[in-house]
């Protein structure tokens, strides 16, 4: 997360039938899920002449993980919150096309850690101390690192802050709170637990497109499937049978399943018959995917002036050890706060991990009362007043028949942008990361005004403690830096360990240099666990000790600007309209080694985000990003109080066009744990926190609460998908989970595609828009999947039965579920079981959990002036042992605040992993304590109102068609070696011809975690077939006289 979470995926499963490879002309195709890859899909099939296309949708909406909500006057992303980079990004270059649909989000500039005192770290020190942290995370010496990344950041960290004479004046204190800040940020970011579980020597790493990161969304949508039982017969493979829950069977030649890695993890040992091939199984069993929710909170005014467009929660150990004593303890969860592009009334807050699974559960009053008290102890000074894509793929190439099996109501998947307050929140994916290589920004950048640079886009990384005290920003600045290269450094690829056992090594190693001497071991020991919250929201583990650090199944980050805003009504769900011109019990047999393997090492992590919306804007001098520092004696406090959960808040960030609008981030065990508080817990809890980091700001009354709660969701068990320490002791990935699983003759009869799964390329686009809703059937849960049927007349080889007595049979099957949904239902989905290798990756690879905590106030209690757009967190030992003690402990996993682009009155936390888990299971009122008992912690100088005037949250993980925010790599992945590419490898016939595919976003090698990277992995699929037919055509051509025509099943 480069200050935000990267939270950016959906889900969707594509049934398809081509029937010109056996010399048919009317190939049917069904498309199980309508999420991006599911969309992207379909699409494809449809531009390449393949146009009998029927959708099956297990929920009512489109869009997976893609959920823009209405909120407040506006929308705001459940799901996927950026577009992230351009060039190179499909969703960038789908949406550039429309003017103004893009923008660069308000949360790349201004960004503050606060302390739990309210203080804010000085914007230079941030700046070191990200810059040491950016640093340690790049570092080569990662590579021959042979523990985990915890281990190699801490060591490297405390090595660099001793030795280094350029942290000679940073306190102790303060460099533990910085270094829990910065894991939590990590936790969000990957969506692990902890980075003890990510592998150091991590080398299957995202790749980063070129251009800006956090574009936000100018607009506003939604769809959602989920499929449960997956069969086919891999020595005589003719159909492949498809069974729904209601009883509905599809046939068809092959399957492409996109669901997500969580739900394979769940499910692909009884989903697919027989098993899936090892190399899926490692893959599926190796990739982490994990849990990044939101919250968006709409208050009744623009957020104050004071609140930063993004803020990162720091605990001093006496204010967090308070709020885990109190009923607020959830709200540790919380990452961060953040303003909310065009909604200036919504704050957006994040939790992740398996704090943000857990609080997925939690009422919305708990969640609002635990945001608002985050607000009162970090930003006590201001008041925030009171609370108020594989479819249209297939259709551009001719396919026609095709059917999108969706069992939600909704399209989209973890693309959810939803109205809140005057504008709208993403409850999803929040910007657009990158620009070059970025599909979603090359999609989007060719209309005017679609995409702009979010607010954090320039942000200053302010680092507030627990104590409400400000960490110097050229300090923050030194921690930051020291920290992002012990991530990116080359020792990690050789490191056996964790990522948490590299970096913690790395960490205190570094601090032990003279450069580093005036760094506090107070503030080292809080700014380890921020960067650790902070990790865990950019990739969406729970711990980065889950994370193997030699990760081999990379993310490539596009070129360009990671902070690209959406820039209109519709917000990320913008995309949606543009791009449409379960494993272990899921499989019979069992997935193959491959694919069990990529499943299960896979790491899929839970990130959630918490919303908040408030009576009045932001104030002005809460910055755009705000990550937590936490004194130990806050820390202690916190655990101690009702806002405990809200540890789990790392940031908080303020959010594009949203000046109202602060979001948090909550990741890691903790994140999913607020999963189950209350909308009340969790707003208390922001409140409590903005009190604390706020510094004394006025953040008026929370009007609105919005939070995701991706591990709770079934149809996603997570957030996105990361390679973990699994992964690489499997040599599994990204690419293990794509590879198909063949029958004897050899033929490809089922394939795997989603985020998790995607190549990194971006194809052409061109034809006519589709017409989705024509091939799209909401409310069909897939209940089982046949792959093993002899072949009909029809050239049917697949057979899906829903839930509801439907029956589909095809040629093809494409599953772009997500990975939690896939980890989730697999075993029980396909008969016979998926191949070892299929089953491998789905259980290997990694879905987290990173939730939105939105908390709206009456006013902003925060400067009006445009200098406060949130802060980080940052924890004292005291601080967190308080939340502990008071069953907060949540809360830890809020890494920050911010104020999203064009709001005014709302401040968004932040929260990941297992604490984001917990927040979705609290009841609302406590998760609304834990954040308000964080605000009054951590912004003690602000006026932290009692309450936000509205609150929600993202719930990503609670939601049986995500089961997480968006899919990671894990040490569990590495061990596995689960990849991607063992998740995208299709079941296939004797004749190597598909039958079973799998697309969604944790099927990509490079770009897991996604919307890039769900649709690309759509389109991959897609042109799979298209390839497979184009060649079968071009054999034909004579017979046919020239009157080749794509028809059939898909």
């Amino acid at each position: 997360m480069k200050y935000h979470p990267k939270f950016r995926r959906f889900i969707v499963c594509l049934l398809t039938t081509i029937s010109l490879v056996n010399g048919a002309r009317n190939p049917r195709v069904v498309v199980i899920g309508a999420g991006a890859a599911g969309l992207a899909t379909a699409s494809r099939l449809y531009q390449g002449g393949i146009t009998n296309v029927t959708i099956l949708e297990a929920s009512q909406r489109v869009g997976g993980r893609i959920r823009t909500t209405p909120f407040g006057a506006g929308i705001v992303e459940l799901g996927a919150q950026w577009c992230h980079g351009e060039k190179g990004n499909v969703v960038y270059e789908l949406a550039s096309a429309y003017p103004d649909l893009l923008k660069a989000s308000i949360i790349v500039e201004d960004a503050a850690l606060i302390q739990s005192n309210g203080v804010r770290i000085d914007d230079e020190l941030v700046e070191k101390l990200s810059s040491l942290a950016e640093q340690i995370s790049e570092s080569e010496d990662r590579m021959l690192y042979a523990g985990s990344l915890g281990d190699f950041f801490t060591e490297t960290y405390w090595q660099r802050l001793q030795t280094d004479a350029g942290f000679s004046d940073l306190s102790h204190e303060l460099a533990e709170q910085f270094l829990v800040y910065f894991h939590n940020r990590g936790r969000g970011d990957s969506a692990y637990d902890s980075w003890y579980d990510v592998a150091a020597n991590e080398t299957d790493s995202y790749q980063e497109t070129e251009g800006n990161q956090a574009l936000a969304w100018n607009s506003r949508t939604g769809y959602s499937t989920i499929l449960d039982i997956v069969s086919w017969d891999g020595a005589n493979i003719k159909n492949v049978l498809i069974t729904t829950e209601d009883g509905s069977q599809y046939e068809a030649d092959h399957v492409v399943v996109t669901v997500s890695l969580g739900v394979l993890k769940e499910n692909s040992a009884t989903m697919f018959t027989p098993a899936l091939p090892t190399v899926n199984q490692q893959a599926i069993e190796g990739l982490n995917f994990g849990t990044v929710n939101k919250i968006f909170t709409l208050y009744n005014a623009p957020l104050p002036d004071g609140m930063a467009n993004s803020v990162f929660l720091l605990w001093h150990k006496p204010d967090l050890d308070a709020l885990r004593r109190s009923k607020y303890a959830w709200a540790e969860a919380v990452a961060a706060f953040f303003r909310v592009d065009h909604q200036p009334n919504v704050l957006g807050a994040w939790l992740n991990g398996i704090e943000g699974r857990q609080a997925e559960l939690l009422p919305d009053e708990v969640v609002q009362e635990g945001l608002a008290h985050l607000l009162e102890i970090f930003l006590p000074k201001l008041n925030f007043t009171h609370v108020q894509s594989i479819i249209s793929r297939l259709y551009q190439r001719g396919f026609r028949n095709i059917t999108i099996l969706e069992a939600s109501q909704r399209i989209g998947g973890r693309i959810r942008t939803t109205p809140f307050g005057p504008g709208i929140v993403e409850l999803g994916a929040q910007w657009c990361h990158g620009e070059v290589g970025n599909v979603v920004y090359q999609l989007a950048s060719v209309y005017p005004g679609l995409l702009k640079s979010s607010i954090i886009a320039d942000e200053d990384a302010v680092l507030i403690r627990s104590s409400g005290a400000k960490v110097p920003e050229a300090v923050a600045d030194r921690l930051q830096t020291m920290a992002e290269g012990i991530i990116e450094s080359d020792q990690r690829d050789s490191f056996a360990g964790s990522l948490g056992d590299f970096f913690t090594q790395k960490y205190w190693q570094t601090l032990a240099t003279p450069a580093y001497s005036d760094i506090s071991r107070d503030l080292a020991e809080q700014f380890l666990v921020y960067y650790h919250n902070y990790e865990r929201g950019y990739t969406a583990y729970d711990s980065w000790f889950e994370v193997a650090a030699s990760e081999t199944d990379s993310y490539v980050e596009p070129a360009g600007n990671q902070d690209i805003a959406w820039n209109g009504k519709k917000g990320f769900s913008a995309i949606l309209d543009i791009v449409s011109e379960n494993s272990a019990t899921m499989f019979s047999p069992a997935l193959p080694t491959v694919n069990q393997q990529a499943i299960t090492g896979l790491y899929f992590g839970t990130v959630n985000k918490i919303f908040v919306l408030f009576d009045a804007p932001i104030p002005e001098d809460f910055p755009n990003t705000v990550h937590l520092l936490w004194y130990k004696s806050d820390l202690t406090a916190l655990r101690q109080s009702p806002h405990a959960w809200a540890e789990a808040i790392s940031t908080f960030f303020r959010i594009d066009n949203q000046p109202n609008v602060l979001m948090a981030w909550m990741n890691g065990a903790e994140g999913r744990r607020a999963e189950s508080l209350d909308d009340a817990t969790i707003r208390n809890g922001i409140l409590h926190l903005l009190k604390i980091f706020g510094n004394g700001l006025d953040f008026g009354t929370i009007t609105g609460l919005l939070r995701s709660k991706w591990s709770s969701d079934r149809l996603f068990r997570g957030s996105y998908s990361s390679r973990s320490i699994t992964t690489e002791n499997l040599n599994t990935g990204a690419r293990a989970l794509g590879t198909p699983v063949r029958n004897a003759a050899n033929e490809p009869v089922l394939l795997f595609a989603g985020e998790a799964t995607n190549p990194r390329k971006l194809p052409e686009q061109s034809g006519p828009p589709i017409p989705v809703e024509e091939y799209t059937k909401f409310n069909h849960v897939v209940k089982s999947i046949k792959w093993n049927c002899p072949e009909t007349p029809n050239h049917h080889r697949v057979s899906v039965t829903c839930t509801n007595g439907a029956t589909f049979s095809a040629t093809h099957l494409i599953l772009t579920v997500s990975l939690g949904v896939l980890q989730d239902l697999h075993t029980g989905w396909f008969d016979p079981p998926l191949p070892e290798p299929k089953r491998n990756a789905i259980e290997g690879l990694y879905i987290g959990t990173i939730d939105k905590l939105f908390l709206e106030f009456d006013e902003p209690f925060w400067p009006r002036d445009g200098s406060w757009h949130g802060f980080g967190l940052l924890w004292e030992p005291a601080d967190l042992e308080q939340l502990r003690h008071d069953g907060r402990q949540w809360l830890r996993s809020v890494c920050a605040f911010f104020v999203p682009d064009r709001t005014e009155r709302l401040l968004v936390g932040w929260i990941y992993g297992h604490d984001a888990r917990t927040m979705e299971a609290l009841p609302e009122g406590q998760v609304i304590d834990g954040l308000m008992y964080l605000l009054r912690k951590f912004l003690p100088h602000l006026p932290v109102p009692a309450g936000p005037r509205w609150f929600s949250r993202s719930r990503w993980y609670s939601n049986p068609h995500f089961r997480g925010s968006y899919s990671s790599r894990s040490m569990r992945s590495d061990a596995m070696r689960a990849t991607a590419a063992a998740l995208a490898e299709p079941l296939t016939t004797e004749r190597a011809v598909p039958v079973v595919q799998f697309a969604g976003e944790a099927s990509h090698p490079q770009l897991y975690s996604t919307v890039q990277g769900a649709v690309g992995s759509g389109w991959r699929e897609a042109d799979r077939l298209i390839a497979l037919y184009k060649n079968e055509l071009a054999a034909a051509g004579s017979e046919n006289d020239g009157q080749q025509t794509l028809r059939g099943k898909l």
